[in-house]
């Protein structure tokens, strides 16, 4: 049993680490020892040395609530540093009222930053988690693409994200604003310390948070406040150049809004945003078109791509409003293109004083040849990635299972020679012996992962390949047809 004395070390460490990042004021450390000792039903507080890491503190009291019987020991370790952190985590109210405040007195940039540190401070944002994804950028021909493979979140598959949920449950999905302070349960992620701030996109309230987990620099969520479906429409780009006019150091982009082609997250209407560049911003052009003051480009991009640019808001939003729309309503019998399937990825950003708005277009159609999606990774690619190409892949950002960094390794070992055969039935099989033929089994070890790297690069840009709604060898010329009868 943890002795009286750690355990008060551990709420002395916790108080102190509050204080200390700005969760809360010194006039509060009673108010917070309190609310510990009473949460956990910890002895009385005796004198001892504070622990000096607050998630070795998180642990011990983790160890000794699953000693104890208390209920807070059935939570897994993830859950449990959010439930004990939700005990730091000042009101949503206050934290609203201070980023709006800093917004009114700093400004976007150093209002988003305080929100992410404060985030990041309260295990909401997991950095700790993030620092352990492996990430490579991969040069190909469309540029160099960024490849990460996450190993804090479990792989989803499309037919899961695709079923309907059934029965009624609080909150209704994991994007409801309900989340703020809630306690988890099972099937649910711990959200004591998650907080969201109101912000208003086409005369609607809408809220702000950070994605727990972190994909990209200061990677947020804006969704609205009613629980409602994906859609991509007419409202679809005034509020992504609403939110743009506000913070016009981020980026927004908006999933399709369809199985297969969409997210993970279907059943709440939300942009991905966040203050980073995708390799899609690099894209070169291969033709352009002009209507006043807008820019129409046909992007040199693995998926079919259409860019419009303009310093004129009301003309953009018109201008982008209607290639959604006429999208939408486009049959196009050559590429088994039929409307009633079709959405866009919409992506939307500001360049010194123009507004850029990227629209990938997509389509779910499925086939007997293709039950998956006609537009769908592979079966030869899903040993790398089964998951939808949503926005973030779609921008040129590889977002890769965790399993793939200990299933790399029997390939890793053949291409070193340390172990030259690889397991009978090893998904990967049949490509790593492709790469064994093209590049042997007497590779240094640092020469065998760049290998790795490498290939997996090219999986990936295959697999976006594949999702193409024109494909760019051949299809040019049906995209060129589209963007004809959105600019003359």
């Amino acid at each position: 049993m943890i002795e009286p004395e750690v355990l008060s070390s551990c709420a002395k460490a916790l108080v102190n680490y509050g204080i200390k990042e700005g969760l809360a004021e010194e006039l509060d450390r009673w108010v917070l020892t309190n609310s510990i000792i009473g949460s956990l039903e910890l002895p009385d507080p005796v004198d001892g040395e504070p622990i000096k890491d607050e998630m070795e503190a998180i642990a011990l009291l983790h160890r000794y609530a699953q000693e104890t019987g208390h209920h807070w020991g059935e939570l897994p370790e993830e859950k449990f540093v959010g439930r004990v952190m939700g005990l730091l985590t000042p009101s949503n109210g206050a934290m609203a009222r201070d980023f709006w405040a800093i917004m009114g007195d700093k400004g976007p940039v150093e209002a988003t930053q305080w929100l992410y540190r404060i985030s990041a401070a309260t295990k909401d944002v997991r950095l700790d988690l993030a620092s352990k994804d492996l990430r490579w950028t991969v040069s190909t021909s469309y540029g160099d693409l960024q490849m990460t493979i996450n190993r804090s979140k479990p792989e989803k598959d499309p037919k899961d994200i695709a079923a309907p949920k059934t029965g009624k449950s609080y909150p209704k999905c994991l994007l409801c604003p309900e989340n703020a302070g809630f306690w988890a349960k099972p099937g649910h992620p711990e959200r004591s310390n998650h907080r969201i701030m109101p912000i208003s996109l086409d005369g609607e309230e809408w809220f702000l948070q950070y994605s727990p987990y972190v994909y990209y620099h200061q990677h947020c969520i804006v969704f609205s406040k009613e629980h409602r479906p994906m859609a991509v429409g007419t409202r679809t780009v005034p509020r992504i150049l609403d939110f743009l006019d506000q913070f016009p150091h981020f980026f927004l982009g908006s999933n399709a809004a369809l199985p297969i082609v969409g997210g993970s997250i279907l059943d709440h209407d939300h942009f991905q945003g966040g203050n980073w560049s995708f390799p899609i911003q690099s894209a070169s052009v291969r033709r352009s078109w002009t209507e006043g003051s807008i820019t129409a480009e046909a992007l040199v991009w693995p998926m079919a791509t259409l860019r419009i640019r303009s310093k004129n808001r009301q003309e953009i939003e018109r201008i982008a409003t209607s290639a959604i729309e006429g999208w939408k309503s486009y049959d196009d019998p050559e590429w088994e293109i039929e409307k009633e399937h079709n959405s866009v990825s919409v992506i939307g950003r500001k360049v010194k004083d123009s507004y850029e708005i990227d629209m990938v277009l997509r389509n779910n159609r499925t086939s007997e040849e293709h039950p998956d999606g006609i537009f769908h990774i592979r079966p030869s690619r899903h040993h790398i990635k089964k998951e939808n190409i949503g926005l973030i892949e779609a921008m040129g950002l590889a977002v890769l299972p965790g399993r793939l960094s200990r299933e790399m390794e029997p390939l890793l070992n053949a291409l070193s020679g340390e172990n030259p055969s690889t397991p009978e039935s090893w998904p990967h099989r049949e490509w790593a012996e492709s790469l064994l033929e093209r590049h042997g089994r007497a590779n240094s070890i640092e020469k065998s992962k760049e290998i790795v790297e490498q290939e997996i690069g090219y999986v990936f840009m295959d697999a976006l390949r594949d999702c193409s709604v024109y494909p760019e060898e051949t299809g040019t010329e049906g995209l060129d047809r589209f963007i004809d009868t959105i600019i003359s």
